[in-house]
């Protein structure tokens, strides 16, 4: 299912941007071979743009020595610009677990765009209705991350302010308002933010596309104009993640929420450096 829904997903997305698919394969949900096919893709460095619908309890992945050695390969990725698109949890605030706020490694990673997840209500077929935040979201200050200067820089941080906070953005996760995907003939309803990164990646392959294929990795951008250029994102400011409540402007349930696709697009044609 996984496989169908990342590249049925960002194909969609894509709105016909994408050429070229590649699957970087881990033999098992080991970390060794996680870690040997995240790092496959960054050594390639052939795709812009590369999804992970997948991670672990931060805390395991801190004592296992993976945080380490993945951020080594996640950091060279962005020198590379290729953008790496990951799912922050299906647990809410609680990825480890218990009733204790811990985060999804790798979305906390400051390498990476983590990505959350709403509910989407829509007018009609096609018309964008509005979002609130999906129970499910992963979310929450990370215990293990520092946050990067550019979060640090943008004061969005409310908690825990020296730790990195997840998610960047959102799009649709909940199962309810979730994609049909195609299984063997087959189409189901499925949600979570396997469904959501995969949306991101598509988006950001279209924007690519559209701007020559220069663009990197846009953490930075994002906290240096989302504040103060509101048109780019769709707040959503209701719903909450366990412990957590949706805000306006970013919080620790969708980040920024989910974008405005033209309006970014526009807004990058004319702003050089994004």
């Amino acid at each position: 299912m996984e496989w169908n829904l990342d590249s049925q997903t960002m194909l969609a997305a894509s709105g016909g941007a994408l050429k070229q698919l590649q699957f970087y394969v881990a033999p098992s949900m080991n970390n060794a071979d996680i870690a040997a096919a995240i790092n496959a893709a960054v050594a390639a460095n052939s795709a812009k743009v590369i999804n992970v619908s997948l991670g672990e309890c931060e805390l395991g992945a801190k004592a296992s020595g993976m945080t380490a050695s993945v951020d080594q390969m996640l950091q060279a990725a962005v020198a590379h610009g290729q953008t790496f698109s990951v799912s922050s949890g299906d647990s809410g605030s609680y990825e480890c677990g218990g009733s204790s706020a811990y985060q999804s490694y790798p979305a906390v990673s400051p390498y990476v765009i983590a990505v959350g997840g709403t509910t989407l209500t829509t007018g009609g077929t096609t018309a964008y209705g509005s979002e609130k935040t999906w129970s499910g979201s992963g979310g929450g200050p990370s215990s293990t991350e520092a946050a990067p200067s550019w979060q640090t820089a943008s004061g969005v941080l409310t908690t825990a302010k020296t730790k990195r906070g997840v998610p960047d953005i959102a799009f649709d996760a909940d199962p309810g308002s979730g994609e049909l995907v195609l299984v063997s003939g087959s189409t189901y309803q499925v949600g979570g933010t396997s469904l959501a990164a995969p949306l991101f990646s598509g988006f950001w392959i279209r924007i690519q596309s559209a701007n020559g294929n220069k663009l990197t990795s846009p953490a930075n951008a994002i906290y240096k104009y989302f504040k103060a250029n509101p048109s780019l994102y769709r707040d959503v400011a209701s719903g909450s993640n366990g412990a957590f409540k949706a805000t306006a402007g970013w919080d620790y349930t969708t980040g920024w929420g989910s974008l405005n696709i033209a309006n970014l697009n526009a807004f990058i044609a004319k702003t050089a450096g994004f």
